[in-house]
């Protein structure tokens, strides 16, 4: 027997005890992942139950959350989906040319929310693992993105995380003027001659 979808409040419920950390039943789980593939629902429940079946840890739903990746008709659903199968399973290996491609950008991606959370993303990865081509990446991003745009403050800041800087370093050094210069040529240093 197929489990029922759940409702917005159910959902909303469901997806706040998995953020306090508690260890959703399975059947909470399958709820989540039939109220995802039923066509009649809502983008907000779909991303909803993206976002539970990532914090909760539901990989065996991992094809459920990768089709979502390429779907342009709701960027935050792409972007819920690489977050869950990235971030939260700790899984980027295997979506590094897709991480990459989003950083550079998707012309359905109209508000940069698969690409900020790419950025992040790449930044938290470079933080203990050798890429240059991610790296590289990043750099060409930050260089292209004007400066003062969110784009641009996130790539940095992604760069900072990448070369290892705590937030407190961070935030001190974005008082410097020329922060960006020195912080992208520093990352370019990295990079393999």
């Amino acid at each position: 027997m197929c489990p029922a979808p759940l409702a917005s409040g159910e959902l909303s419920a469901l997806l706040e005890r998995a953020k306090d950390g508690e260890k959703l039943p399975p059947e909470a789980v399958d709820e989540a992942a039939a109220t995802v593939a039923v066509d009649e629902t809502t983008d907000r429940d779909r991303y909803t139950g993206l976002h539970i079946l990532g914090v909760a840890q539901a990989r065996q739903y991992r094809s459920l959350l990768e089709q979502y990746l390429e779907d342009p008709s709701d960027p935050m659903l792409a972007r819920i989906a690489i977050l869950g199968l990235a971030r939260y399973w700790n899984e980027p290996e295997p979506y590094l040319d897709y991480i990459a491609r989003a950083v550079d950008g998707q012309e359905w991606d109209y508000l940069d929310d698969v690409q900020l959370a790419a950025i992040s993303i790449a930044g938290d990865y470079l933080r203990d693992h050798d890429n240059p081509e991610l790296l590289r990446t990043l750099i060409g991003k930050a260089e292209a993105a004007p400066r003062g745009t969110g784009i641009r403050n996130a790539t940095l800041d992604a760069l900072a995380r990448a070369l290892g800087l705590a937030w407190p370093e961070i935030a001190r050094r974005e008082q410097d003027p020329d922060y960006g210069p020195k912080l992208i040529a520093e990352a370019a240093a990295r990079l393999p001659v």
